[in-house]
C-alpha cells in the first residue's frame, strides 16, 4: 500500500522550505521575515497538492505527488525588489489602458525610480516598431493631470513629485502642448513626457512584490 500519511509529510515539508528564487510568478512571491532579503519562502496556500496513486502489474502500488503553482497573471516578467511588468503593445487609450491593467489585478505602471525606469526601458526596446500606435517612442503609464491642470498624480492620487522620480523628458515638461495633454507616458529612454489622453498608444502594466 501506499504510505499516503508518509507522501503528505513529505509534501508539507517541501512546500515549508521551498525556495522561490528562482520561481519568477507574481502569486508565488511572498514577503516572510524570516526569509533572506533576496529570496521568499512559498505559502502553501499558492499550492494545488494532489496524489494519484496506481497498482502496477506486479501488483505494487506507485504514487505520484503534484505541487501545482496558481499563477493567474501570464505575461508579467519579474523584476527583483522592485515588481512585475507587462508591456502590452496593442495600442489603447489611456482610459482602456487603465482598464486592462485593472482587470489583470495590476494598476498602470508609476515609476519610482531610476531602476524602475531601466526596467521599463528594457521592456520597450525589445520592440523596434509599434503598428497603429500614435507615437512609437512613448507608452502609457500611471500618472495624469486630469484632476488640476499642471499637478501631476498617478492612479492613487500620489503627487508624481512624491513617487521619487521625476525625470521628465526635457526642461520644459510637461509643457500640455495643444492644451489637452493631461495623461502620463514614458519615452523609450525612461523618461516621463505629458501626452494626449485620446491618442492609442501601448503601454506598462505593473503588480506589487
Amino acid at each position: 500500500m501506499v504510505n499516503v500519511k508518509a507522501l503528505l509529510s513529505l509534501s508539507v515539508l517541501l512546500m515549508a522550505n521551498l525556495s522561490l528564487c528562482e520561481l519568477p510568478i507574481p502569486m508565488l512571491q511572498r514577503s516572510v521575515r524570516s526569509a533572506p532579503d533576496e529570496c521568499s519562502i512559498a505559502d502553501p496556500s499558492d499550492f494545488k497538492f494532489s496524489i494519484t496513486s496506481n497498482r502496477n502489474k506486479t501488483g505494487h502500488w506507485t504514487a505520484q505527488v503534484s505541487l501545482e503553482f496558481k499563477n493567474g497573471h501570464q505575461g508579467y516578467e519579474l523584476a527583483p525588489g522592485l515588481g512585475y511588468y507587462k508591456f502590452h503593445t496593442t495600442p489603447k487609450v489611456w482610459d482602456d489602458a487603465k482598464k486592462i491593467c485593472e482587470q489583470e489585478g495590476g494598476h498602470l505602471a508609476i515609476i519610482n525610480s531610476e531602476a524602475e525606469s531601466k526596467v521599463l526601458q528594457n521592456l520597450f526596446s525589445k520592440v523596434a516598431k509599434i503598428e497603429g500606435a500614435g507615437h512609437n517612442d512613448f507608452a502609457f503609464i500611471g500618472i495624469h493631470d486630469n484632476l488640476v491642470e499642471g499637478e501631476f498624480v498617478t492612479v492613487f492620487g500620489t503627487p508624481v513629485a512624491s513617487t521619487g522620480f521625476t525625470r521628465w523628458t526635457n526642461a520644459a515638461q510637461p509643457d500640455n502642448a495643444g492644451g489637452h495633454e493631461n495623461c502620463g507616458s514614458v519615452h523609450r529612454d525612461g523618461s516621463l513626457n505629458d501626452i494626449t489622453c485620446s491618442w492609442k498608444l501601448t503601454f506598462f502594466c505593473e503588480m506589487e512584490l
